[in-house]
């Protein structure tokens, strides 16, 4: 599937129609959609990035500017059709059948569906979780 060392990231697809995630991103957005942004890989955003996100159209186009500059980086690039945690989760057991494989991540979904379909003769997989932006201490 992927080569042993590389990278893969995967996005989720949110363009297709209904997605298992709209009744979060409904709540998320409390119903107030963003405008459309006309985006351009050398220009800059200014507005917060919740109204921006907000838009599936916005958060599409960006996420196929980010995937292009990836790929051009050599970082492959695979989009699910709905929601990726499955398709992630597949992709990490696969790549354990020959080395060890680190998933990073902060979805617990990840982690349950990891439990359900590793395989106990496989290469050990870690689920690492994203690093956390570094907090200013309150005085």
């Amino acid at each position: 599937m992927y080569k042993q060392g590389s990278t893969l990231q995967l996005f989720d697809g949110y363009e297709g129609g209904p997605s298992t995630k709209d009744n979060t991103h409904l709540r998320r957005t409390k119903g107030i959609i963003g405008p459309d942004v006309d985006l351009t890989v050398t220009g800059r955003f200014h507005g917060k990035k919740a109204n921006f996100l907000s838009n599936e159209r916005n958060k599409h186009k960006f996420i196929q500017a980010l995937s292009a500059k990836m790929e051009k980086s050599n970082i492959k690039v695979d989009h699910a059709t709905g929601d990726a945690d499955l398709l992630i989760v597949k992709t990490a057991v696969h790549q354990a059948k020959s080395t060890t494989t680190v998933l990073v991540g902060d979805d617990t979904d990840l982690l349950v569906l990891l439990c359900f379909h590793a395989e106990t003769q496989s290469c050990p997989i870690y689920l690492q979780p994203r690093p956390k932006p570094r907090q200013v201490p309150v005085s």
